[in-house]
């Protein structure tokens, strides 16, 4: 028969060792910031949905899934896509979506990793009152390595709005 002292020691150590779960469970490792280079920015595509998109190219048979993008004066955007090793780098295309009026703008801000989620945090500006003419689809094209992320597989990449918060599109994608 056990003591009363014995079974108090063992529901503590029971407790202890609950407690301690739960404080490690909670801690988690920072999200990874994930480089990137930016390969275009363009004022118009003709991605023509009116919410944000977010587009994963991970190989050049998938460059087709990219709507047409307008490019800044002086850039041709096809010599630079056809130049991207893919086995090297993928392409991550954030759209703001068909816009009534001129003077949007979509920018990647940062890439950030957690576990298979990648974090895709914009800013997406809206014009004051007096915008130019134009139904604009701002795009922002960006080049990132894949070694740069930890691990290969399924990844939900998640494309936030800063000013919000908010998730306002989601991709998922498998890198190899």
């Amino acid at each position: 028969m056990k003591k009363l002292g014995d079974v108090f020691k063992g529901a503590a150590g029971v407790l202890l060792l609950a407690g301690l779960a739960v404080t490690l469970a909670g801690c988690s490792s920072p999200p990874k910031e994930i480089p990137f280079e930016t390969v275009a920015k363009c004022p118009t595509s003709d991605y023509e949905q009116r919410e944000p998109k977010l587009v994963v190219v991970s190989e050049e048979t998938e460059l087709e899934s990219l709507p047409m993008l307008s490019p800044p004066y002086g850039l041709d955007l096809d010599e630079i896509l056809s130049r991207i090793d893919f086995s090297v780098y993928f392409l991550l295309g954030a759209f703001q979506g068909h816009q009534a009026s001129g003077g949007h703008e979509i920018e990647i801000l940062d890439i950030q990793q957690s576990g298979k989620k990648i974090k895709v945090r914009t800013k997406l500006t809206v014009p004051d009152s007096g915008a130019t003419l134009g139904t604009p689809s701002p795009c922002h094209l960006v080049r990132l390595k894949r070694t740069d992320l930890v691990g290969t597989g399924k990844f939900a990449f998640v494309l936030v709005d800063v000013s919000s918060g908010k998730e306002v599109a989601r991709e998922v994608h498998t890198l190899q």
